[in-house]
Parts: structure tokens; sequence; C-alpha cells
């Protein structure tokens, strides 16, 4: 997958389009909308037996010196696929699946580098890249000035930033340490910055997940704002057969419920075998049990010809109900354009496409799950 930005706040406000964000989603301004985080998602069709994949390799320097970099984290966003650079600056990431991916560089000391890649089959694609030096301004974010201030913020981020699933709960901050935070208290407006990547340890799941954070600002009062990661996951290693199995199930529990699953479900006409009722209407109505039940001749879902993307078109609100062992969860969503892309595993290519309120809305950093999760 890619980047992975998150947003909610009042859409159609000033506001968010004042945060440069591309396709703001449309929602009431009495709202909150939660983006769901896929952008030029992972399309993990697969090769036909007998292949391997793709190869991405490539060769990183210094962009003033010229001299070969070691060390450079280089990753497939929101996938387990990564590696370093060796000692002159080379790279290799085999075996890599069909799709459209976010190759991520990153170096303590260096801005991070971005590119976007397509793989269409068991091809090899090769990168000559150049790092600049990370300068960071003189008037840049300040660290709370005492210890306590700090410790108040750094609460507050890891509320919004982990989210208030029961997965949360069982997710640790490793280095807290390299967060800066600056306030703007009349704007009631928290930023903060890293100047490394984040590593979250995520009990619940099994992962512990490499997070670069390019933007966080988050308006403290009213409860809204943005932030935008690239995540890398590397499995842990259970000390026994029970907690794997243990981290196996909670994976399945939290794709059982999460909009990965319902939009894999749309594409595959098996959304009443999954449990998922779908009504329409205006939210105001959605939300107090109201609308209209719709069937799934009503939900027309189409593969783009000469690619592995579904389109899908729906104006206004839905609310999706979902049963699950583990309890009812409804969520609501609406697309905010007019067609919206995803692949069959249900990964959107746009993460703004759809704005989302109800259980979605509480899933963020806690519940991700690598693109190439396979259910």
């Amino acid at each position: 997958m890619s980047l992975t930005r998150f947003f909610t706040g009042h859409v159609g406000s000033s506001r968010i389009r004042s945060e440069h964000l591309r396709r703001p989603a449309m929602v009431t301004e009495s709202s909150s909308v939660w983006v769901i985080p896929l952008l030029f998602a992972v399309c993990c069709q697969g090769f036909p037996q007998g292949h391997e994949g793709g190869l991405i390799r490539g060769l990183v320097r210094d962009s003033l010196s010229g001299q070969p970099l070691e060390h450079v984290n280089v990753f497939l966003a929101s996938t387990t696929m990564g590696t370093g650079t060796r000692s002159n600056g080379s790279f290799a990431l085999p075996k890599v699946p069909p799709g459209a991916y976010d190759l991520v560089l990153s170096c303590v000391g260096y801005e991070l580098k971005r590119l976007h890649v397509e793989l269409t089959g068991p091809d090899t694609l090769s990168y000559k890249v150049r790092l600049r030096v990370r300068i960071i301004p003189v008037e840049g974010v300040e660290v709370a000035g005492n210890a306590r201030q700090w410790k108040e913020r750094l609460d507050h981020f890891l509320n919004v930033f982990l989210g208030d699933s029961r997965n949360a709960e069982r997710c640790r901050l490793v280095n807290p340490e390299v967060l800066g935070f600056k306030a703007d208290t009349a704007l009631r407006m928290l930023y903060a910055t890293a100047d490394r990547a984040l590593i979250v340890e995520n009990r619940a799941l099994g992962y512990r997940v490499r997070i670069e954070l390019e933007q966080f600002q988050w308006n403290v009062e009213r409860e809204y704002g943005t932030f935008v990661v690239y995540t890398r996951f590397d499995p842990l290693q259970g000390p026994n057969a029970a907690q794997r199995a243990q981290w196996q199930e909670t994976r399945e529990v939290t794709y059982r419920s999460s909009m990965r699953r319902f939009l894999a479900a749309l594409v595959s006409g098996t959304l009443e075998e999954e449990r998922f009722r779908l009504y329409a209407g205006s939210l105001e109505d959605l939300q107090v049990r109201l609308g209209k039940r719709l069937t799934p001749d009503q939900l027309a879902v189409e593969q783009v010809a000469g690619t592995p993307f579904f389109r899908w078109a729906h104006e206004g609100w839905l609310r999706v109900e979902q049963e699950n062992p583990e309890g009812p969860a409804t969520s609501y969503i609406r697309l905010a354009e007019p067609v919206v892309f995803m692949s069959a595993r249900g990964i959107l290519r746009d993460p703004l496409s759809i704005g989302v309120l109800g259980y979605w809305k509480g899933c963020r950093i806690a519940d991700l799950l690598p693109d190439d999760y396979v259910p």
C-alpha cells in the first residue's frame, strides 16, 4: 500500500480544506468523518503458480557527496516487504506481487523519499535514488517546556494516534523520546513531529510497526485533524505456538470487522453471506435506524477493463451493519468521489475516497493490518 493518511473532522469546513488535503470527503458540518487510510494501495493479484514475483532494486546515495548510503530503510509502505541498504548503497526487494505501491526510503538525518512504483508482472524495476540531508528550521517544533506538559501532550497524541479500539490497549510506543510537540493555544491545535521513525509494538496483532510520521496536526478541543504516516510491518516472533495462534486469531477478528473486508465482500458479491446489511438515506435518518434496505443488485460494482481495479458508484450516505461473533458493529460511509476504485481484496486506491463515521472511525494505527495480509 502506500501513504497512509488519516484524518477526521468537519468536512466541508474551511479548516479541512486549508490543510491541503487531496479530495476532502463530503460530510455535513455537524459531523466528524474518519477517512480510511490507503492511497495507491497494493493490488496483490498474485502470479500464476511457478512465478516468484517481481524485483525492485536500486542504489541510494547522498545527494551532495554522491557517496553510497548504508542502513537506509527501504520498504513498500503498509506491507511487510522491506529491507536495508548494504555498504555500497544497494538494495533489493524480491518476490513482489503485482500492484501499485509507494516505495519509501528513510534514513536518520535525511529527508524521506517516496516513489510510486507499479508492477504488472515478473518485472525488474531499478532505481537510482539520492537522499537530501534533512535541515531542521530554527523555528521548528518546540518540545514541551517541562516533563509534565510533554507527558500530557504525549498521552493525547497516543490516544488520537492509536485509536480507541480494544487492540489499542495492547499497543506500546517504544521510542516516545523521538517526538516533539508544539501547541497553538489560540487555535487549540497540537502539532507533532518525529526526528526518526516511530516504533509501535502491537501485542494484540503481533506486529512491530515502523511508522514514518510526515504530518500530525490535531484540534484538541473539537477532536479532529490530520496525520500522514508511512508504515512497515514486521511480524513479532512469539515465544510459543499458543501466542502465535492467538495473534493469528486476533488478526482474523480485526479483519472480519474491518472496512477492507466489507469492500472485498462488495466486490465478490458476498455481502449477505458475510452478514453485512446496507441501508441508504440521510445521515440523520440512518443514525436513528431509519433508511431503505439495499439489495446486492442495487450495489453496482464492475471491474475496470485491463486493470486489477473495480469501480463503485453511490450517492449519499450508507449505514453498514455487520453481525460478528464479537458483537454487532455499525458504521456510516459516504463516497467522497462520484466513483471509487478498489482491488478485489478490498484495498482502496485512494485513502480519501470514502468518509467514515461510527465503528470504523475509531479504528486507527492499532487496527491496521498490512496490505499483504491474507485472511
